[in-house]
């Protein structure tokens, strides 16, 4: 039997035979038709695979969907109540019950840390007793901080009247200028008046005996 026209192009068409036609234009019709439908059904299935991603994706930037940061964990933590010198970061914290009260930017000593000798002018590292705050013609208020340990002074360590204290009274009026630079003999310095009052005034409040620099 001979083969016609239309059952060629039913054979080239990809995804099946034509439709029941009567006539040529019903033909050119449905052969015009049948692509576009394909096309649609493809964008369709298309969508589908990529709807799920498209999802996940959004959730991603709904408001309050972000996942919250975990806080870092607070210096004070398992110290008490403590008097605690972060030396990198130039603070001193309040430590009330192993958490941070209040947080002071403080100077140190101008020939740096780990002090060993009288006169590096070096900031102490450790543990040390704390002294009764107490009034001084220099800085306003002094904190004595009981460097050497009996244990360093064994050691060879030397060095004494080394303390927590406020701004030398010549600079006390230019406030955090004071904590710009490090430029003590070895002790710890506050900004301002206020501000060393304020941690003496705590200090005696909590009876508070020891102070941890690091």
């Amino acid at each position: 039997m001979p083969t016609t026209d239309a059952s060629k192009a039913e054979r080239a068409l990809p995804g099946g035979s034509l439709p029941q036609v009567h006539d040529m234009s019903q033909w050119q019709h449905a052969l015009a038709q049948r692509p576009a439908a394909r096309g649609r059904r493809s964008a369709v299935g298309a969508a589908v695979r990529v709807a799920p991603w498209l999802s996940a994706a959004a959730l991603l930037w709904l408001p309050g969907a972000e996942v919250a940061a975990k806080p870092p964990p607070d210096p004070c933590a398992g110290l008490g109540t403590v008097l605690l010198v972060e030396t990198a970061r130039h603070e001193l914290r309040q430590c009330e019950a192993g958490a941070t009260r209040r947080t002071w930017p403080v100077a140190l000593g101008s020939g740096g840390l780990d002090k060993r000798r009288e006169g590096d002018a070096r900031t102490p590292l450790g543990r040390y007793p704390l002294g009764v705050p107490r009034g001084s013609a220099s800085f306003g208020t002094f904190i004595p901080v009981g460097y050497p340990t009996p244990e360093q002074a064994r050691k060879g360590y030397t060095g004494s009247a080394i303390g927590i204290h406020g701004p030398a009274r010549a600079w006390r009026h230019l406030g955090a200028a004071n904590v710009a630079t490090d430029w003590t003999l070895g002790c710890i310095a506050l900004a301002s008046d206020p501000a060393i009052e304020a941690v003496a005034a705590w200090v005696r409040g909590q009876s508070v005996r020891q102070v941890v620099l690091r």
